[in-house]
């Protein structure tokens, strides 16, 4: 049982030391804009209301002095708008193919040896668990570098962009991204928002990109 515990809490561990602070991940509810900042924001966490043909309307949370108020808002769509859709990834997902099969091998010798009571092959199957999360880790590590030249060399109107851009945000999340259309979109549904302009006290505004949980 001991064991056991441990394990769970290495496998928390190295998942939460591979959640690098992307702005979806680490936010939890609304995020609170201070409405009379002078810092820019260009991304904003809501709750989606309702969808029009081309634009999300949805509220968030505006501190104004000391109060908190429920702002209405409304994310206009074009053609360059890239709209995800978040579903949490399993144990399964966290890492390559390759990886997560060797982790589900060595997680499931390490489940018969704790149900035998043997001591000794639990604790050396820890560390080779311990050290295979590492390694994968460093694996996930190269594949974002690498992803990150490939689109740092891409001109901007290539049409490969959008595939390298969803992989890169699905490897650096908890979650697993999906392209969805904006008629997809569910009321209540928790959206983040991002745009090219300071959406600071504005009503509408044009989003660069949308990301969906639901």
């Amino acid at each position: 049982m001991i064991i056991i515990i441990l394990v769970i809490g290495l496998g928390l561990g190295y998942l939460a030391g591979g959640y690098w602070g992307w702005p979806s991940a680490r936010r939890q509810g609304f995020m609170i804009n201070n409405a009379a900042s002078e810092t820019a924001t260009t991304d904003v966490v809501g709750q989606a209301i309702s969808v029009k043909a081309r634009s999300l309307v949805f509220k968030t949370r505006v501190r104004l002095g000391e109060n908190l108020l429920m702002e209405q808002k409304e994310a206009a769509i074009n053609d360059q708008t890239v709209i995800y859709g978040l579903t949490l990834k399993n144990q399964d997902e966290y890492y390559s193919p390759e990886y997560n099969a060797r982790l589900a091998a060595v997680r499931g010798q390490l489940s018969k040896v704790n149900s035998e009571a043997n001591r000794a092959a639990a604790q050396k199957l820890t560390t080779e668990l311990k050290a295979l999360l590492t390694e994968a880790a460093a694996a996930r590590d190269l594949q974002v570098k690498d992803l990150t030249e490939k689109l740092a060399a891409l001109p901007d109107d290539s049409p490969d962009k959008a595939e390298l851009n969803r992989q890169l945000a699905e490897l650096n999340s908890n979650y697993k991204y999906r392209v969805m259309p904006l008629a997809d979109v569910q009321p209540n549904a928790t959206v983040e928002v991002w745009s090219d302009q300071d959406i600071n006290g504005v009503d509408k505004f044009l989003a660069t990109k949308i990301e969906v949980k639901q």
